[in-house]
Parts: C-alpha cells; sequence; structure tokens
C-alpha cells in the first residue's frame, strides 16, 4: 500500500512538473498613463462601421435595421434630406409582392363573382321566357331565380 501511495505521490509531482515547464506564455500587457482632458471627439461604433460627425442630429428611427449600403463616404459634404443610408428590407419587399399578388387575385376573384352573377341572372330570363310559353317547367325557372338571387350576393 505504500508503495501505491508513494508512486501515485510520484507520478502527481512528474504531471506537475511537465506542466510547469510548459505552460502558455504569459499575455503581455502595455500600461499607458492617461490624463483628464476634453473629449476632442465623438464617434459611435457599430456592427457595420463608425461614422463621425462635424455636428450631432437627434436623428431616431421608428425600427432598428442592418445596414445594407452606405451612401455617402468619409469627408462628403451632404444636403439636407439627402439619404446616408439604405437598411436591409428584402423582407419587407417580399411581403409587399405577396400583399400586390393576394389584391389581384381577389379582383380577379370579384370579376369572377360578377361575371358568375351576370351569367345567372341571364339564365333566369331566358328560362322566364321559356316558362311563358310553357317550354319550361316552374320548378326550373324557380332554380334558376335562385341561383341568380345567390350569385348577386356574392
Amino acid at each position: 500500500m505504500k508503495k501505491l501511495i508513494l508512486s501515485l505521490g510520484l507520478l502527481i509531482l512528474i504531471g506537475a512538473g511537465l506542466y510547469f515547464l510548459n505552460r502558455p506564455a504569459p499575455v503581455e500587457v502595455r500600461l499607458v498613463d492617461v490624463q483628464q482632458g476634453t473629449v476632442e471627439q465623438i464617434a459611435a461604433n457599430s456592427r457595420a462601421g463608425t461614422i463621425r460627425a462635424c455636428r450631432r442630429s437627434r436623428l431616431s428611427m421608428p425600427q432598428g435595421g442592418r445596414v445594407a449600403r452606405l451612401l455617402v463616404d468619409e469627408g462628403d459634404h451632404v444636403e439636407q434630406d439627402q439619404p446616408l443610408l439604405e437598411l436591409w428590407n428584402a423582407d419587407l419587399k417580399a411581403r409587399l409582392e405577396e400583399v400586390a399578388a393576394t389584391l389581384k387575385a381577389r379582383e380577379i376573384q370579384t370579376a369572377s363573382a360578377c361575371h358568375t352573377a351576370a351569367l345567372a341572372q341571364r339564365e333566369a330570363r331566358r328560362t322566364e321566357t321559356l316558362a311563358q310559353n310553357r317550354l319550361a317547367s316552374e320548378e326550373l325557372l324557380d332554380q334558376r331565380q335562385t341561383e341568380a338571387r345567390r350569385a348577386a350576393l356574392a
């Protein structure tokens, strides 16, 4: 038992020695003295980059987003109401196209319902003429008139 404990202690000492000899070098840290003074420049840092302005403006966006394109370069003079950047909006464009397609489909459905109602009305008038000449039954006339009224509701 003593040999086992002694062997285990020796292995631990050898392992600790190997770790000590092969450990990574410490990271060098450079220290700089900082003094108080005035702020000369304000920089706003974001993932898209840094924009520095000579005049501050109070901009607030109704919603945030990812910058897709910067429309001005550093040092450019800008005019009032000139766009400075473009936000990514592919999802909104796709939604707009989807809504436009849905509107077009609804317009087609409405036109189709109007044509169906007009056809049912003509059929009812023809059947009425035939019923006056005793060439169509009253049941058929009733069906055609009901179809015309139902199609007019749609």
